[in-house]
């Protein structure tokens, strides 16, 4: 990236920390998790697909680095959010076969 703005490595890492806030590495790296973060609420990819679609080359670094991130692994990320997309905490079933949900409504 360096190359493309005809700048020195060093010149360039302070001028995209000075406009972005964060050194190049680290900036890819947060869109990277935001990124799973949109991914993670589809069911139908698993965790392996994502970490491998986004350029992790094993699910154990992925994980890793999510959960430094967000405090979650993947999966308890997934889990969180389709129960946030939801809003039920917990579904059941009385004797009678009644079922309830029970949640927050969003």
């Amino acid at each position: 990236m360096a190359d493309v703005a005809r700048l020195s490595p060093y010149h360039f890492v302070r001028a995209f920390r000075q406009s972005f806030g964060l050194p190049p590495h680290r900036y890819l790296r947060r869109l990277r998790i935001e990124r799973a973060k949109a991914l993670l609420a589809d069911p139908a990819m698993s965790v392996t697909q994502i970490g491998v679609d986004l350029g992790f080359s094993e699910t154990s670094s992925f994980s890793t680095t999510f959960r430094k991130h967000t405090g979650l692994t993947p999966t308890a990320y997934r889990r969180g959010a389709n129960k946030i997309e939801t809003g039920i905490d917990e579904i059941g079933v009385d004797r009678d076969g009644k079922v309830t949900l029970v949640g927050t409504t969003v």
